[in-house]
């Protein structure tokens, strides 16, 4: 999946899922990971259903590590259609019974964090990114550990701080070291509504456009999260309005031209020169 193979990992699971559906572990596995997917491809309600089965395989035999991560994953379904209160009622269940698995108390916090991020209450949702990073440091975890920096990042973004770029160019050197193609173009996309904010549309414009280029051969743009999708139209916006529509589109075309490949090396650029402490220090790479 983190090359951004979706359709293929979706059509093994299916197969999978066509052998039997006797309530087993490796069926709430199975089901969850297809949810998982299909999250990622935006598609929340095919999602919430293989969560809702997952959890029901779950409960018959008892399989209480399946039973936490199918709660955080219908956690992270409603996150993504902006339903904030209840990913945050779901997810503080699981986090009560927390320490069955370091991956799920990571995604866990993860979604914790940006929930109360969108909702406006910043502080507490640093709080649970936190956490995730500390899970992600214990475990010396790093993909998810990058996108647990890119919340970061979109939560100081959305503060006001002027310093959220330094997780989001953390986050991008960690998605281009192990070779992300599904997560790079997220946090490319941030980077540019960051230089936006700062009032460098020219640069903002030439992102948007790499971001684009990344989206149209991995998945849809922001995963269809409601509440960034808002933040791209805001962003695009603003630009056109500062830039004139053409001028804004000639910037976006140069970006469109840029391939994955050139996206890597630019984020090997941009993170040479280090980044704060704020953000955490960088785990090992070890997945």
């Amino acid at each position: 999946m983190v090359n951004g193979r979706l359709a293929e990992g979706r059509s093994r699971l299916e197969r999978a899922l066509s052998l039997s559906s006797k309530p087993t572990y490796a069926l709430c596995r199975a089901l969850w990971a297809y949810g998982y997917i299909a999250f990622v491809h935006g598609e929340h309600g095919a999602a919430r259903d293989r969560a809702e089965r997952a959890l029901e395989a779950a409960l018959s035999p008892g399989h209480a590590e399946s039973e936490y991560g199918a709660r955080v994953l219908l956690a992270l379904t409603a996150l993504g259609r902006g339903d904030l209160s209840r990913s945050l009622e779901l997810a503080q269940g699981p986090w009560s019974v927390a320490g069955r698995s370091g991956f799920m108390d990571q995604l866990c916090a993860s979604v914790t964090g940006p929930a109360y991020t969108l909702q406006g209450r910043s502080g507490e949702g640093m709080v649970w990114l936190a956490r995730s990073s500390e899970v992600a440091e214990r475990h010396g975890e790093i993909w998810h550990h990058s996108y647990n920096l890119w919340a970061m990042g979109l939560n100081m973004l959305l503060r006001g701080d002027r310093s959220a770029d330094e997780c989001l160019r953390r986050a991008l050197g960690l998605k281009a070291s192990i070779g992300d193609r599904l997560g790079l173009p997220a946090v490319v996309e941030s980077l540019a509504w960051h230089a936006q904010e700062q009032g460098e549309d020219e640069h903002a414009a030439v992102l948007l456009g790499e971001a684009e280029a990344l989206w149209a051969i991995t998945a849809p743009r922001l995963f269809r999260f409601d509440g960034l999708v808002a933040l791209h139209q805001g962003t695009h916006g603003r630009i056109r309005a500062s830039l004139g529509r053409q001028r804004a589109e000639e910037l976006m075309e140069r970006g469109r031209g840029m391939g994955f490949e050139d996206v890597v090396r630019l984020a090997a650029a941009e993170t040479s020169r280090g980044v704060d402490e704020k953000c955490g220090r960088r785990p090992s790479h070890r997945r």
